[in-house]
């Protein structure tokens, strides 16, 4: 592995200077404990006073100030206890989270001897934290066991300024692909940092968050939108930071089951989603081995990818002359109806229709054989909604609610925990995720059997070595493997995965020789396909219907109903990482580290066309496309120091990223002359300087303030997009190797205000300004010495945008049984550009493409989400017949209510003005109501699970001429077939319930 020698020399001193000035770090993964200890009599500060979090071997001694802080705090629940020779000890039960402080001060009480006896108090977590310059948002594991989410995403979107785009919404491909599109504070998809117990988990081709974490895995969860910390980087607009659990002292076991089957016996929306989710864990020592833990977790899920409720206009294969020769029926009165009214011409005698050799039938209806005239003569139960016109086809064959598609879903995880020493502490955190899913989209709705397959891999290895040099002084040395290998293709009927010569083949993918030798494939020493004709690149890929294969079998899928083409890539990425951190004084902790990562990366893909022989990616407008593949591996790197200041009467987090990158990639070196010669990847700096303020103004008021310069790499997907550079391939579209980082600079202030002991108050103003982004656009030229005329997409960094916004929030701490949140926000968001694909799938050119913002097609001026619940405990609640059934009960309502997404409005078929016009606002309410029961150490209980409790039709999609979700643009073809008119995927999808059991101790 080669290191850039800049950031070896950087590591070097760095690390020297941590050295001789005693340092330490909490690396993303720890907090801080910290308070004064004082006489309760006199007010003195106590100094020598002995500080210990029970269980652990973690602990310190107050100054002569009286002043204590211990560092290094895994987040949790811990017991803080205080002591001193005379002093009556005193415990607090106390809530750590990552990067923060939790504060606590004891006033011990003299004693004339410590009798043993203790003082036991719950801290509660302060409402007002000074320190916290940007916002962020702390879910611990005993509230993620009681939200009603599913997975880290619905957790996220609790957060006010945090979009997550619905199914039928999403940049094309993504929902296929099994990739999240989320925005935060009107940014582009794909700008979020995601780290798992410190170390990257991103997908780096599409960006977004690379693998999943099951609930039962995550001891916290932060969410840091806006601005971070130095110590953050590869993102514009938020860093995810997961902490897994990791073993007790003493032995823990959970096991839970939902199912929408129990529902579904009532609820016909249910009944479809065939939902299943087993989740558990287990944790605790390793026998014989002293001071070493381990903790476990897994999840298995599946069930049916979306459901929609139908009409009920379905297909009837009942002849005409059944119908015909009955006058009762009221079918033959409606013909006989659509005849008077001259609707049906030259027909004497309906009963004759059927016998008539002029005449004969092409699917539902009747063609003249003279004149290939369509007749309108339909079969039984045909759509006579619209005035006769629309024609039910065979296909036609769905009504009331309908399952679409499916997904499963398998996660490991696990971490093992040694401390070999007071002072030294290893932590391996192994991951595996397996997702298997054919994703719905209404292109698919009626052939689900030739949709393509995803079938996703991931797998993460690290390894945390922690060495605490003495109380102020710990550095952390971290190293992780992250794999993610994605395959997206058909599976024949009989289930297997259809593969270049077959499954048997697969390993073997680039030696294929078709049966036919009129059309073989060679592809050379490069494994570049070969062209063998004018016809393009032909390749014997599941073109779908294949005859017989290489085992025998016949594969029975029919032209134009599979998948259009066939995709596997694997990335795979080596991180090294190194934290220190100096508590130098009482008022400032000195942080640095630096980071290396090296990736590798494979992609294979070839496109076909509807006809089977061509491959062809349907986003390519300008014709067939071309088989590519690639093995890269680039390079990041980066290097920071930050110092927390904490001074009376005001924080101030102060610090400095350098970032480092190398494509590795091939380009020309000049992106709008293709004759200007290939490059290799270019080595790209990027410095950030950071700044985060906070000012108490009272004990209960506090002033932030933030400022920052971000960056992040382009998706490699965008880099890399056909590396062979072949301008004589059909319909030629590059990426470009030599792009810069994107850039935002982001601002915000904003004032908490706690009025009361259990409210406060929140309000920010925020603004953020988007440079450098990756976008497409066509180019045309002449070379009058060698290429001639020429024409080919290209990705570089020509979009911009910004944003702006305020955000409100309302906050009530739990107590007399209930707690509120409510967060609301006002944003806009603009943009030349969506996406960086956007330009050329829209036939831009340098000349067309658009000079200034418009709203982002996700623009949400309004976004209003909340969180309300009542808890009782053991005892607690009404009492109702000598007993309290309300005990032990959970109930809690997450709340989401957002405007419409914006669209561009049509007149005749021509757009408008881009993004003009509004869908209507979104409603969405989920609940959870849980029920336990105690026996003995054993808690069990009853979970029901619900989403879009009120059962919304909330518009999704409209037209662009009418802007209704069900009425087509006037001049919209009546003779269409009636599937055409039923797109339940227009609304949201209904109420979803899901019933579980849970067990634990």
């Amino acid at each position: 592995m080669r290191y850039p020698k800049f950031f070896l020399g950087l590591a070097i001193t760095l690390m020297a200077i941590a050295m001789l000035s005693v340092s330490v770090a909490f690396g993303g993964i720890t907090g801080k404990v910290a308070g004064v200890v004082r006489d309760a009599e006199t007010g003195d500060p106590l100094p020598g006073a002995n500080i210990m979090l029970e269980k652990t071997s973690l602990g310190s001694a107050t100054d002569v100030d009286g002043y204590y802080f211990i560092i290094n705090v895994p987040p949790g629940r811990y017991t803080l206890r205080a002591s001193m020779m005379g002093y009556k000890s005193q415990k607090v039960k106390i809530q750590v989270n990552v990067d923060l402080t939790t504060k606590i001060n004891f006033e011990l009480v003299p004693t004339v001897m410590d009798l043993g006896t203790s003082v036991v108090v719950t801290a509660e977590r302060p409402l007002i934290e000074p320190e916290v310059t940007s916002k962020r948002a702390t879910v611990t594991a005993d509230m993620i066991e009681n939200m009603p989410v599913r997975n880290v995403q619905d957790i996220m979107s609790l957060q006010s300024g945090v979009i997550m785009m619905e199914q039928g919404n999403k940049i094309a491909g993504f929902e296929t692909r099994g990739i999240d599109q989320v925005h935060v504070r009107g940014g582009r998809s794909g700008e979020i940092a995601y780290m798992v117990d410190g170390m990257y988990v991103e997908d780096a081709i599409y960006a977004g968050m690379g693998t999943s974490v099951n609930r039962e895995a995550i001891q916290e969860l932060t969410t840091i939108i806006g601005a971070f910390d130095a110590e953050y980087g590869e993102a514009q607009s938020a860093v995810v930071n997961i902490v897994t659990k990791e073993g007790a002292s003493d032995y823990h076991m959970s096991l839970e089951y939902n199912t929408s089957e129990i529902t579904g016996l009532v609820s016909a929306a249910d009944n479809v989603r065939n939902a299943h989710q087993v989740i558990g864990s287990i944790g605790g020592p390793i026998p014989f081995i002293k001071n070493m833990s381990f903790f476990v977790s897994g999840e298995q899920s599946y069930g049916t990818y979306a459901s929609y409720k139908f009409d009920n206009h379905v297909y009837d294969p009942t002849p005409i002359k059944d119908i015909i020769n009955n006058p009762d029926d009221p079918l033959y009165q409606k013909i006989a109806d659509q005849i008077d009214k001259g609707i049906i011409t030259e027909v004497d005698n309906i009963k004759q229709l059927r016998n008539n050799n002029d005449y004969y039938y092409v699917g539902d209806v009747l063609r003249e054989w003279s004149t290939g005239a369509w007749r309108k003569a339909w079969r039984y139960r045909s759509d006579w909604d619209n005035d006769g016109f629309n024609e039910l086809i065979a296909w036609d064959n769905f009504s009331g609610w309908h399952g679409l598609g499916w997904r499963q879903n398998w996660d490991f995880s696990g971490k093992i925990s040694w401390r070999v020493t007071p002072n030294i502490k290893i932590m391996i955190p192994l991951r595996m995720n397996r997702r298997s899913q054919k994703a719905w989209s209404s292109a698919w709705t009626y052939a689900m059997e030739g949709a393509n397959v995803l079938d996703d891999r991931t797998d993460q290895q690290t390894i945390i070595f922690t060495h605490q040099l003495s109380p102020k002084l710990f550095y952390e040395i971290r190293a992780s493997r992250f794999f993610k290998g994605r395959s997206y293709t058909v599976h024949g009927i009989d289930g297997h995965r259809l593969t270049p010569g077959h499954e048997s083949e697969f390993s073997d993918a680039y030696r294929i020789f078709y049966n036919d030798p009129t059309i073989n494939v060679d592809f050379g020493p490069q494994e570049y396909p070969t062209r063998i004709s004018s016809n393009g690149y032909y390749v014997p890929m599941r073109f779908v219907r294949y005859d017989t294969m290489a085992d025998g079998r016949v594969r029975q899928i029919y032209r134009g109903a599979a998948g259009n083409y066939w995709n596997f890539n694997f990335q795979q990425s080596i991180q090294l990482k190194t934290d220190l951190t100096w508590q130098a004084h009482r008022y400032h902790q000195i942080k640095m580290g630096v980071e290396y990562k090296t990736f590798g990366w494979k992609d294979k893909l070839l496109n076909k066309d509807v006809g089977g022989i061509h491959f062809l990616e349907y986003q390519y407008p300008w014709g067939r496309g071309y088989p590519s593949y690639y093995h890269l591996k680039p390079e990041e790197a980066a290097a920071y120091i930050q110092d927390k200041m904490d001074f009376k009467n005001f924080i101030v987090n102060l610090g400095i990223r350098l970032d480092y990158a190398n494509s590795k990639g091939r380009a020309w070196a000049d992106w709008q002359d293709p004759t200007s010669g290939l490059e290799q990847g270019k080595r790209k700096y990027q410095i950030s300087p950071r700044i985060g303020v906070g000012h108490p103004i009272t004990d209960r008021a506090t002033f932030h303030f933030n400022y920052g310069h971000f960056f992040q790499v382009p998706d490699y997907r965008d880099l890399y997009t056909n590396q062979n550079l072949d301008l004589n391939a059909p319909s030629p579209f590059f990426g470009w190797a030599h792009m810069d980082a994107q850039r935002t600079i982001s601002y915000e202030m904003g004032v908490d205000y706690q009025f009361s002991d259990f409210w406060k108050f929140t309000v920010a103003a925020w603004a953020k300004e988007n440079n450098g982004n990756a976008g497409s656009f066509r180019i045309t030229g002449f070379d009058p010495d060698s290429l001639g005329g020429y024409s080919y997409g290209i990705i570089t960094n020509n979009d911009f945008g910004s944003s702006k916004g305020i955000d409100l929030s309302v906050e009530k701490r739990p107590s007399d049984n209930y707690f509120l949140e409510v967060q609301y926000t006002y944003s806009v968001a603009k943009a030349n550009q969506y996406y960086s694909w956007a330009g050329y799938w829209e036939g831009q050119t340098a000349e067309t493409r658009a000079k200034k913002e418009y709203l982002y097609r996700y623009d949400t001026p309004h976004l209003l989400t909340g969180m309300f619940g009542f808890q009782f405990t053991q005892g607690e609640g009404p009492t109702l017949f000598g007993i309290k059934p309300l005990e032990n009960f959970l109930m809690q309502f997450n709340m989401r209510v957002r405007s419409g997404y914006p669209y561009t409005p049509s007149v005749g078929g021509q757009a408008l003005e881009p993004n003009t016009a509004r869908r209507p606002m979104v409603y969405n309410f989920d609940a959870v109501f849980r029920r336990d029961f105690y026996f003995g150490k054993i808690r069990a209980g009853f979970i029901a699970r619900v989403s879009n409790l009120f059962n919304f039709k909330n518009v999704l999609q409209v037209y662009s001429e009418t802007g209704s979700p069900s009425e087509p643009n006037p001049g919209y073809s009546k003779t269409n077939y009636s599937t055409n008119w039923d797109t339940p995927w227009h609304w949201s999808q209904g109420r979803r319930i899901d019933f579980g059991m849970r067990m634990e101790f």
